[in-house]
């Protein structure tokens, strides 16, 4: 697993959720890092235990709610993606910060 943490800062007037994130790698290699919250969500059976517990169940849950990342127009904030795949390098990133057709491309601010 690979975690990316993002600074953002939305200059925009919507709300944004950073639906997705791709990085491309300088070998081409195009890499797709959801929220972490998606993993979580898949945990969360995991959490629970061969027994089933609901209360272990639900602590997966409510850490997945607040996982979820919303930052509204104006706000800045710290989104933390994730991937299965190692990220060996970088060339360009893409962001989509409010859906699957809002791709802006990524700068590096420091």
């Amino acid at each position: 697993m690979t975690y990316l943490i993002a600074t953002v800062d939305n200059r925009s007037n919507d709300t944004i959720n950073m639906y997705k994130v791709i990085v491309v790698t300088k070998e081409g290699r195009q890499i797709e890092a959801t929220a972490v919250s998606d993993f979580v969500d898949e945990w969360c059976d995991a959490f629970a235990g061969e027994d089933g517990d609901a209360t272990k169940y639900n602590r997966g849950v409510k850490l997945s709610n607040e996982s979820q990342f919303y930052l509204l127009p104006g706000a800045r904030g710290t989104a933390i993606l994730a991937t299965k795949s190692p990220i060996s390098s970088v060339k360009r990133v893409f962001v989509y910060p409010a859906g699957l057709f809002s791709r802006v491309e990524a700068h590096r601010t420091s």
